[in-house]
């Protein structure tokens, strides 16, 4: 069952100055009209060309241009250029701070976020000179924002930060307002689910102190689906019934729309099929209502999806083909890969397994897809990390030279002039020394340094590639696995069914093998007992054991084994647990599964113990007809080892003594 998407109006804040935040109450007509009227009062005064008074006129042309750029008139880069010249003009600082953050949030807004970043940097230099720690802070703000669009999230938090502790000293709330959202938005982005729900709430807490009407229903939604992700129901009703009514108050019908589909959610994780879709249906005709077409075909995709959870196909199959021909059209990869995913699920119900395979082909391609665009965020992202890093580390070492000037400079004026001297002769000379053997040294340094960063991108290069290699082999892997799946759909014969689910149970246990390389920081060693804990996990949902409660235990010391030793080791796991679930705990209500792993000296135990029912006490594991027994046997040997059991009437144990092949190569 694919995972239900939890619509989310989370936005970072620009800020800007209060000038700015007065002109969203005027329509661009009456300030043009303002500029007008301006214009005549001063030619009736007889006061020609640039004058003192004109600063009223750079703030005039601020304020056109934040209503402009807001309502995406063509006119906003005209009124931003005529502030800027005008305020030069003036030498007017804080008109010239101004001009350069509307034109920073316009580039913002139309996704050039280097032009913005320079925009805002240019602002940073300005009020820096004006020492005002109000304007600083929503600057500050402002750079983070654009570093965090940017995925740079090191450098967005750091200014981020440093913005909503300035907004504090300054007293300004909505300030420290904002710079909590931004955080929670940043938290959330590098997968820090405590921390975002902890600033969403401070935040709430000063825009209600502002009574702010926009803001309190968006921060309120964001708290709601946090709980809900974290299935603490009432909290995630209480937040979206808030947010609900604070939505229709402000008019926000984007919003409304989204606080419909979270209450789906919310119902729908209860069980709630028929009251989700009322909620479901809300919100599609909210968004019809305003044409917002991408919305639309996600809705369409929301009552595929609980339509299929209802095993009603019929319904499910329209809605879903029109949700995915919606997100072709708009582009939306996430929603293709979700609609793809739930019409195979469909059609494959439905017994139409030839549509089945064809959308879950469209699913791994579109997969696929944005795991490489996500892997070359990642890769920009750790790119801009260093260089931000490097850039403060820079500051830093300039700051240091200062210092270190500043402290020589003291102690020269503190020696005695002829001891000066005859320092300065032999410092003279020991200067051209070291200066000699200096500039030799840096430019070997510079030499290994290009070599190093030579190597380590070959090396970033060849282990991207490896992790796509898996990840690409998992994908065909999970393809085999979904197949089986497929055809075990209208299999009647219990033995046929039981060797195919077996087969899938191998196939996805060197699936997840694949998966956890890739995903790990470590390329070439296997996390065992994360592999293990999801390998269990897969085999108890494949048995049906939701019913019966057995426990399971895995401890592996942290030990990680390479490729060649987890996939043979994985698929014994597999083999000895699937017989436990099938046949130890036939008649049993509960129990419990042991696994270990342990060094003994240079060689691995793998222990894998049950209290279900023992084995028959004439049992010759070398006799045995059971294909899974003699495949452990074969794989035992493989990692140069040995197979055992022993058995009674408290508890079964199975035991390899194995080899890391590594150590053999």
């Amino acid at each position: 069952m694919g995972k239900t998407k939890v619509a989310s109006p989370v936005v970072f804040i620009f800020l800007c100055g209060t000038m700015l935040l007065q002109a969203q109450q005027s329509t661009l007509d009456s300030l043009k009209s303002a500029l007008v009227k301006y214009e005549a009062r001063k030619k009736k005064a007889g006061i020609s060309g640039i004058h003192q008074m004109d600063t009223a006129k750079v703030h005039l042309y601020d304020a056109l241009a934040f209503e402009a750029q807001k309502n995406f008139s063509e006119e906003t880069l005209g009124f931003i250029n005529a502030e800027l010249k005008l305020a030069k003009q003036l030498k007017f600082k804080d008109g010239i701070a101004d001009a350069y953050n509307v034109m920073g949030m316009y580039y913002g807004n139309q996704g050039d976020l280097p032009k913005a970043l320079a925009c805002f940097e240019n602002t940073l230099v300005v009020r820096k000179q004006m020492k005002d720690p109000a304007a600083l802070s929503f600057t500050y703000m402002n750079i983070g924002t654009v570093y965090s669009m940017q995925g740079n999230y090191t450098a967005a938090l750091y200014n981020i930060v440093n913005a909503t502790e300035m907004a504090a000293k300054a007293k300004n709330s909505y300030g420290v307002a904002s710079g909590y959202n931004n955080m929670a938005v940043i938290y959330k982005a590098i997968d820090k689910p405590d921390e975002a729900l902890a600033s969403y709430i401070k935040a709430l807490r000063l825009f209600k102190e502002l009574k702010d009407i926009y803001n309190i229903p968006i921060t309120q939604f964001n708290i709601g689906s946090e709980y809900l992700e974290r299935k603490q129901y009432a909290k995630a009703m209480q937040y979206f019934t808030e947010s609900l009514q604070g939505s229709k108050l402000s008019g926000n019908k984007d919003g409304e729309a989204n606080i419909y589909i979270g209450i789906g959610n919310l119902l729908k994780a209860q069980g709630k099929y028929k009251e989700a879709l009322v909620q479901y249906t809300r919100a599609y005709e909210i968004r019809k209502s305003i044409d917002a077409k991408a919305d639309i075909a996600a809705s369409e995709i929301e009552f595929g999806r609980i339509y299929t959870d209802m095993h009603n196909y019929t319904k499910a199959i329209p809605y879903l083909e029109r949700g995915l021909k919606g997100s072709k059209e708009t582009g939306s990869l996430s929603e293709v890969e979700r609609a793809s995913e739930v019409l195979a699920e469909a059609y494959a119900k439905s017994g139409n397994y030839k549509s089945a395979y064809e959308n879950m082909v469209l699913f791994k391609d579109t997969h696929d897809s944005i795991f490489s665009i996500n892997k070359d965020k990642k890769l920009t992202e750790l790119r801009l990390t260093y260089e931000f890093n490097k850039k403060q580390d820079a500051q830093k070492a300039l700051q240091q030279k200062k210092d270190a000037a500043v402290a020589q400079q003291s102690q020269q004026q503190r020696s005695a002039i002829y001891a000066a001297v005859i320092a300065l002769v032999v410092v003279s000379f020991f200067a051209f020394w070291i200066n000699h053997n200096l500039q030799r040294n840096k430019k070997q340094k510079k030499i290994i340094e290009a070599q190093n960063e030579k190597i380590q991108q070959s090396l970033s290069e060849k282990e991207t590639l490896l992790r796509e290699i898996h990840h690409r082999v998992k994908n065909n892997l999970q393809i085999i696995s979904s197949l089986l799946n497929i055809q075990s759909e209208n299999i009647e014969d219990k033995n046929l069914l039981s060797s195919i689910r077996e087969g899938q149970s191998r196939v996805q246990a060197m699936s997840l093998i694949h998966q956890n390389l890739y995903q790990s920081e470590q390329v070439n060693n296997v996390d065992i007992e994360n592999y293990l804990k999801e390998l269990v996990v897969y085999l108890s949902q494949m048995f049906n054991t939701d019913s019966k409660k057995i426990e399971t235990a895995i401890s592996t010391d942290g030990i990680q084994f390479d490729i060649d030793t987890a996939i043979p080791l994985g698929l014994i796991v597999n083999e000895l647990v699937s017989n436990a679930y099938k046949y130890a705990f036939e008649n049993r209500e509960n129990g419990r599964i042991r696994i270990n792993i342990k060094a003994v000296g240079d060689d691995y135990e793998l222990h894998i113990d049950n209290d279900g029912r023992p084995l028959p006490t004439n049992f010759d594991i070398n006799a045995t007809k059971s294909l899974g027994l003699k495949l452990v046997s074969i794989l035992s040997r493989q990692l140069r080892g040995k197979f055992s059991f022993e058995s009674d009437e408290q508890q079964t144990s199975f035991m390899v003594s194995f080899r890391d092949l590594k150590t053999l190569s």
